[in-house]
């Protein structure tokens, strides 16, 4: 059974509170629809302008909560969800054909579609497995890192792009549980070497035994989500803030340095907030840039101190809501309240942010011949990548490159993974461009003395071959003077609003 309805303003949304099925008086507790409906009045944008309503779907995740958890307790639970659809001004449905038409892919019509919610019939917190477009929320923009969705309705193949959310349980499943499942569902889908992982899948694997039902309630400490990373197929590195350190001291500033240049770098992050009494857990996924940043005028100026706020998957409110300096709203935690996060890495990266950190001053001491910007001058960034990448880059933009350099670095054999680092004078840095980079080797180890690929400016450049262990050659070439290279966006992508 299908319910279409047309929203032409928040108060439109009410509808949802009259769907059901015939002789159902319970329809709308079992799916706690009314905090549904309060939320997505208060948090959809204006451009969601159709609702598709399916009263009865199997959803896996779910399923996997119910066979192992519902199903045994004494209180009767159903065993099918509601699941609502999203989609523009643009697409109709015709009850009589269960048809959709509109603008179409493929001849199927996926272009203004913005995704799903799903209702478990859990009585609270009932939003389940869900997959929203990220402009199809208020107030987000910056970058962030999202995949596409394929979900089959009506025989129609649609696309949700986005990154996966849901509420807790708050049995089976508490907010650690929904962060670690939101990263590890992203990378079974963005990335095909990691399997699928249900809710009930990642309560099991945080304990060496069976937990049943109890202790999923108790939480997770990180040593817990550290386990399930594990399990999951991942390399987890676990990073703690210093203690003391308060806000804006240099301890503190190294520590935002690393959680931002790994979340730079396109790995979502499980990240663990001081929320008094308890401690809260979030999936840190993208970051909004300073409209306005504040540069130093003495000493190196670092790009991960110029981010306005971290865009974060939390099960207390929809997805993609700011962590900013201060609380705000309903949020009562912020970016001061971070004390660990956990960066799930793939097996090739054994040098680790803190390491690049350390770097920078014998970097700068040992190229002299590199034209680096003046120490009060310089804005410095640096993220891993994949060679592939990088090369992808400078063939795109292949006109900023000397003909010769874009030809040794795509013989140089380098790893798979590669930390790059990028010097700017600030006005360069305000502009986008960079005027000098570095490529390191993301496998070598903290205590290697040589840990170069590549280094360059707009003159010349040091090319090192580390499986030949022979000294730097270098090549000179010739840009037109005044040129930079362009800052490199490889891994997190523009939310359009």
């Amino acid at each position: 059974m299908y319910v279409w309805i047309n929203i032409e303003k928040p108060e439109d949304y009410d509808e949802l509170l009259d769907v059901g099925l015939p002789d159902d008086e319970d329809f709308e507790k079992v799916y706690g629809i009314a905090d549904v409906v309060a939320e997505l009045k208060a948090n959809m944008r204006s451009r969601v302008r159709k609702l598709l309503v399916e009263l009865s779907y199997v959803d896996k995740d779910y399923r996997s909560t119910f066979y192992h958890f519902y199903a045994k307790k004494g209180r009767q639970y159903r065993a099918n969800c509601v699941r609502i659809h999203f989609f523009g001004a643009t697409v109709n449905f015709d009850a009589g054909k269960l048809a959709l038409s509109g603008p179409t892919i493929n001849d199927k019509p996926s272009h203004d579609y913005f995704g799903f919610i799903t209702l478990r019939p859990t009585y609270q917190l009932t939003i389940g497995r869900s997959v929203i477009r990220p402009d199809a929320v208020e107030h987000t923009t910056g970058l962030a890192l999202r995949s596409q969705y394929r979900w089959h309705l009506l025989g129609y193949d649609l696309v949700a792009e986005g990154f996966p959310w849901m509420q807790q349980h708050s049995d089976i499943s508490v907010c650690a549980h929904v962060a670690c499942w939101s990263i590890l569902r992203y990378y079974s889908d963005h990335l095909r070497k990691y399997r699928e992982l249900l809710t009930h899948d990642i309560t099991r694997l945080a304990q060496v035994f069976d937990p049943g039902g109890l202790i999923p309630s108790f939480g997770l400490h990180v040593e817990h989500a550290e386990r399930i990373f594990c399990e999951a197929g991942t390399y987890p590195l676990v990073v703690s803030a210093p203690d003391p350190a308060p806000p804006g001291s240099p301890e503190r500033k190294t520590f935002l340095r690393q959680l931002f240049a790994y979340l730079d770098s396109g790995f979502p992050l499980y990240v663990v907030l001081k929320d008094a009494p308890y401690q809260h857990a979030v999936a840190a996924i993208g970051y909004r840039w300073n409209n306005v940043p504040s540069l130093p005028g003495v000493g190196i100026a670092y790009a991960a101190e110029m981010f306005e706020s971290l865009i974060i998957i939390d099960d207390n409110h929809l997805p993609y809501i700011d962590l900013r300096t201060a609380p705000f709203g309903k949020q009562t935690y912020c970016l001061d309240d971070i004390v660990a996060f956990i960066v799930p890495l793939p097996d090739k990266i054994f040098l680790p942010a803190e390491a690049i950190d350390n770097l920078v001053a014998n970097l700068i001491n040992d190229f002299p011949l590199i034209e680096f910007p003046d120490q009060d001058d310089v804005v410095l960034r640096y993220f891993v990548t994949t060679t592939a990448l990088l090369r992808e880059q400078m063939r795109k933009f292949d006109s900023q490159f000397d003909p010769e350099l874009i030809n040794e670095i795509m013989q140089l054999p380098m790893t798979q993974f590669v930390w790059i680092m990028e010097f700017s004078t600030k006005a360069e840095w305000l502009a986008h461009q960079v005027s000098v980079r570095a490529i390191i080797d993301a496998t070598a180890g903290v205590y290697d003395n040589d840990v170069l690929w590549a280094i360059y400016d707009h003159k010349k450049a040091f090319l090192f071959d580390r499986n030949l262990g022979t000294d730097s050659r270098t090549l000179d070439f010739h840009r037109p003077a005044g040129t930079s290279y362009g800052r490199m966006v490889t891994n997190l992508d523009p939310i359009q609003v």
